[in-house]
């Protein structure tokens, strides 16, 4: 086919006509809306926004749409950096983390920090969360505890 501009506006002048007719023949139109009804539904069974949007461990549930947290059904205030700190936890339970993986989930790319900076949001962290949660594994860094998750 030629590629020239008046070979590609009667394809799209072609183009344009077939599916104007086709959206114009009302069975056809609503076989398509029925078609996408039944997609959606299928596709919102398998994978539901809101469980999705979740983190739930041992009493804690992060909402990660609306960046907020419970502790045993209790709200709880988090900082930016303490959520995804928790979230980070919450993701790797039960593994330990480093401080410089923990740096790497809790701030942004270009944002430089002192390793011992993670060490007052984890203090923070654990007054908030329950001083057991996250236990410090000496010369490595911190271990999410879900056994003792939510305990004071």
């Amino acid at each position: 086919m030629d590629d020239s501009p008046a070979a590609q506006q009667y394809v799209a002048i072609v183009m344009n006509d077939i599916t104007k007719n086709l959206y114009q023949n009302e069975q056809y139109r609503d076989q398509l809306k029925n078609e996408l009804a039944a997609e959606k539904s299928k596709s919102e069974e398998q994978n539901p926004k809101s469980q999705a949007e979740l983190l739930n461990c041992s009493g804690i549930q992060l909402n990660l749409a609306s960046y907020s947290a419970t502790v045993n059904k209790n709200p709880i205030e988090l900082t930016v950096t303490e959520f995804r700190l928790l979230k980070a936890f919450i993701e790797n339970k039960n593994n330990v983390l480093t401080r410089e993986q923990l740096i790497e989930a809790a701030y942004p790319e270009d944002t430089y920090l002192n390793d011992r900076a993670v060490d007052c949001h984890i203090k923070r962290l654990r007054k908030k969360i329950g001083s057991e949660s996250i236990e410090t594994i000496y010369g490595l860094g911190y271990k999410f505890n879900e056994n003792h998750a939510g305990v004071n």
